[in-house]
């Protein structure tokens, strides 16, 4: 395959996107400020998600998940919904609460992912494997842009 065939295959269109995504996060790596730095982070994930999934699957940040039984799940960075069937709950400017059963994927975004981060996605992925699902518990994923631990990138 010579270097032009491989910019015109998917791969080649994914590898574009992970280096867009590389250059969004050295450039918010400029933001002094921790949270707005991570929220930054965040969107870039969420908003590329969002550009390639297919228009029935809503890409949502900041989500709580409730259950048939009124539980609610610790807050996840995003989530990726199937609105087929199932309406928001909540909504707002930053927030979203959504019905387990139409949760896809739930999401946490890690600039850095290192032993203490990989906990907390264990927990919140815990919590919600808790939840009573009436057909199907969602996957719980995670985006690091950076990882020290070579067996985990």
């Amino acid at each position: 395959m010579t270097q032009t065939d491989a910019r015109t295959n998917v791969q080649g269109w994914m590898r574009d996107h992970s280096n867009l995504l590389a250059v969004s996060f050295r450039s918010s790596g400029r933001i002094k400020h921790n949270v707005t730095k991570g929220e930054s982070r965040e969107h870039q994930i969420l908003d590329t998600l969002s550009n390639l999934l297919p228009a029935r699957t809503s890409v949502e940040s900041n989500v709580v998940i409730v259950d048939a039984a009124d539980a609610q799940s610790p807050k996840f960075d995003g989530a990726l919904v199937d609105r087929t069937f199932w309406p928001r709950i909540f909504a707002d400017n930053s927030t979203s609460v959504v019905m387990l059963d139409s949760v896809l994927a739930a999401i946490e975004v890690k600039s850095s992912l290192n032993k203490s981060e990989l906990k907390d996605i264990f927990s919140k992925s815990s919590a919600l494997r808790r939840m009573l699902a009436l057909h199907r518990v969602p996957l719980v994923t995670a985006f690091a842009y950076e990882c020290a631990n070579a067996n985990l990138s």
